[in-house]
C-alpha cells in the first residue's frame, strides 16, 4: 500500500510550519473567543480582564497544542483536528498536574504558555492545510449550534414569585464542586473525597474538567457559573467540530458539512417525540457534559486509526489508539462503548493485514467479557451483565407508562429531599430541593 497519498484534496493545501497561521484561521480563534465571552459573561453576569485575556488565548494555545502533536507524528493536519488534539492534550496535562503536583495552577498556566510558544520552533515542516471558507463555515455553525442547545444553560436561571429557579440539571453543583476543589495548590489526592472526609478521591471524569479549572482560576470566576457556562457549551461546539473534522477526514469538507448539520442540527428522536425523553442524545448529552468532550476525543482517535490504516502508517494506528485510551478520563460510559471498537478497528487494519488478526481480534474480545465481572466487582466503569437482569425495568421505562413512571420516580426522590431555602444579595429568595 502506498504511503504517499494524503488527505482528501482541497484546492489550499499547502506545506506549511506548525508555527504558520492562515487568515481564515485567525478570523476562526477569534470567533471562537467571542462566542466564549459572550457566554460566560452572560452565565456569570459579569466580566473581567482575565477571563477576557485567557479566552482570547485559548484558541491559540489549543491550535498550538494540537499542532505539535501532528507535527511530531507527521500527520497531515487540519484547523479542526488540531483544536481537538489540543483540547484532549491540554486538559490531560492540566488533569494531570492537579493530580500530582502540589502547586498553583498559575505555574502550570506559565509553563504550558512558554512550552507551547517555544516547541513548534523546533519542529520540521508538516503538512497544514489552511483553513477554508467552508471550513470556517463549519466552525460557525458549531457555535451558533452550539448557543442554540445550551439556552437554559448559558440563561442558568430565572426568578419566578419571589424565588430563583435553576434550569440546569441538578448534577451542575456537583460538577462545580469538582472545579471549586481543584483551584487550590493542593492535589486531588490530598483534598480527598469532597462528600466523605478521610476518604480518597473518586475515579471520575477530570479530565472534562480541566479548562473551565483554569478558566476559573485566572478570571476568577464562580464554579458554577463556570460549569454552565463554559465547560457545558464549549464541549457542544466539540462535538459539532468533531463530526465535521471527520466528515471532512474520509470524504471531504463538503461532507464535513454535512456530518455536522445531519448530527448537530438535526433534533434527535427523543425531541420529535418518536422515542423515549429518558433516552434523548442531547438531553443526555447537556445533563452530563463530560460525555460531549468523550465523544469529540473519541472521534478524533478514529480519524488518526482510519488514516494510519488507510496509509499503511502504523504509528498513526498507534497514536489513534493511545488518543483513545485517554476518553476514560473524559467520560467512561463513551470509553467503554467507543475503545473496544477503536482497537478493533486498529487491529484488523494493522499493516500488513493478514488472517490471523482476526484471530487475535477474538482473543481480545474473549479476555474483554471475562474480565467484566472483575470490572463490576471493583465498580470500575458501568455495571454490565449478560443476564437480562435489567430488562424488567428496561421494558417499564420505555413502555407505555414509562414517562409516568420515571416522573413519580422522581418527584418521590424530591419528597425525600429536604428543601434548602436562603436570601441571596440581592434579596431574592433561593429555593433548592
Amino acid at each position: 500500500m502506498s504511503h504517499t497519498k494524503e488527505l482528501p484534496e482541497t484546492d489550499e493545501q499547502e506545506q506549511q510550519p506548525v508555527r504558520g497561521f492562515d487568515s481564515y484561521g485567525l478570523l476562526a480563534c477569534l470567533l471562537i473567543s467571542a462566542f466564549l465571552i459572550v457566554w460566560i459573561t452572560v452565565a456569570s453576569k459579569s466580566l473581567n480582564f482575565g477571563t477576557v485575556v485567557f479566552l482570547f488565548t485559548l484558541p491559540w494555545v489549543l491550535l498550538r497544542a494540537g499542532e505539535i502533536v501532528t507535527a511530531a507524528v507527521r500527520f497531515p493536519s487540519f484547523f479542526a483536528l488540531d483544536f481537538l488534539l489540543g483540547v484532549t492534550v491540554v486538559s490531560v496535562a492540566v488533569m494531570t498536574w492537579t493530580f500530582f503536583v502540589p502547586l498553583s495552577l498559575w505555574v502550570l498556566l506559565i509553563v504550558l504558555l512558554v512550552a507551547l510558544a517555544s516547541i513548534p520552533k523546533l519542529l520540521p515542516r508538516h503538512r497544514r492545510d489552511p483553513l477554508s471558507a467552508l471550513g470556517l463555515l463549519s466552525v460557525i455553525v458549531s457555535l451558533v449550534a452550539a448557543t442554540g442547545w445550551s439556552q437554559d444553560l448559558i440563561f442558568p436561571t430565572t426568578p419566578l414569585n419571589g424565588i430563583v429557579v435553576f434550569k440546569p440539571w441538578s448534577d451542575f453543583f456537583i460538577h462545580a464542586t469538582f472545579v471549586a476543589r481543584s483551584l487550590g495548590a493542593e492535589t486531588l489526592f490530598q483534598v480527598g473525597n469532597y462528600e466523605w472526609k478521610g476518604f480518597p478521591a473518586i475515579f471520575y471524569h477530570y479530565a472534562s474538567y480541566s479548562i473551565p479549572i483554569c478558566l476559573a482560576k485566572l478570571g476568577s470566576l464562580p464554579a458554577y457559573a463556570t460549569v454552565v457556562g463554559f465547560w457545558a457549551p464549549f464541549g457542544s461546539f466539540l462535538t459539532g467540530l468533531a463530526s465535521y473534522a471527520l466528515g471532512r477526514a474520509f470524504w471531504s469538507q463538503g461532507a464535513g458539512l454535512v456530518a455536522l448539520v445531519a448530527t448537530f442540527l438535526i433534533p434527535d428522536a427523543a425531541l420529535l417525540n418518536i422515542a423515549h425523553p429518558t433516552y434523548g442524545y442531547f438531553w443526555l448529552q447537556h445533563a452530563a457534559p463530560g460525555g460531549l468532550y468523550g465523544v469529540a476525543v473519541a472521534g478524533t482517535a478514529l480519524i488518526l486509526i482510519a488514516q494510519g490504516v488507510r496509509e499503511g502508517r502504523r504509528a498513526w494506528i498507534a497514536w489513534g489508539v493511545a488518543v483513545g485510551a485517554l476518553v476514560v478520563f473524559f467520560k467512561i460510559q463513551i470509553f467503554a462503548a467507543a475503545f473496544p471498537l477503536l482497537v478493533s478497528f486498529a487491529i484488523v487494519g494493522w499493516p500488513p493485514r493478514r488472517q490471523r488478526q482476526w484471530l487475535i481480534l477474538g482473543g481480545c474480545v474473549a479476555v474483554g467479557v471475562a474480565l467484566l465481572p472483575l470490572a463490576n466487582r471493583f465498580y470500575i466503569g458501568p455495571n454490565v451483565r449478560f443476564d437480562l437482569s435489567g430488562s424488567v425495568w428496561y421494558w417499564q421505562v420505555t413502555g407505555e407508562d414509562g414517562h409516568r413512571y420515571i416522573c413519580r420516580k422522581l418527584v418521590s426522590s424530591f419528597q425525600r429531599c429536604s428543601s434548602v431555602s436562603f436570601t441571596s444579595a440581592a434579596g431574592d429568595r433561593v429555593t433548592l430541593g
